[in-house]
């Protein structure tokens, strides 16, 4: 009798630390990622990252992208399309655009074209500077 619950208690705990292992890990392989995003230092509300999937050789590689909004402080948490939390692991572009309620400094595109390398176990610390610039007069340089 002793022997029997000795050997079930082990079994339990032996289950509940195979079960919590990685709890702050990926989740169906995506990893849990925040961050603050600043404009010329500044915390800004309103402004959407999406990390993309980058390939080895530089170029955008299929793979589900993740978005987050800033609030704001500036924080952010990325989501999936489908709400699932976090990223893909591994080197992402990273894209900053301003939302259509956005009332913050104008962010030209050449200078929200970014890169992060996500850990396998996620990341609290994806920060991000971008640089300010004047609002273009000409509509190609909007794009």
């Amino acid at each position: 009798m002793k022997l029997s619950r000795t050997l079930f208690s082990l079994t339990a705990l032996s289950l509940a630390l195979f079960l919590t292992a990685g709890c702050n890990s990926t989740v169906d392989g995506f990893a849990p990622v925040s961050g603050r995003l600043t404009v010329d230092g500044q915390p800004v509300a309103g402004l959407q990252l999406m990390f993309k999937p980058r390939g080895e050789e530089g170029n955008a590689v299929s793979g589900t992208p993740s978005f987050g909004v800033t609030d704001s402080d500036g924080s952010y948490r990325l989501r999936t399309r489908a709400n699932q939390p976090g990223v893909f692991p591994g080197p992402q572009f990273v894209v900053v655009s301003m939302m259509e309620d956005y009332a913050g400094p104008y962010i030209p595109a050449s200078n929200n074209k970014l890169e992060f390398i996500v850990p396998e176990g996620g990341t609290d610390s994806a920060d991000f500077d971008v640089e300010s610039g004047p609002i273009p007069t000409d509509e190609d340089d909007l794009y």
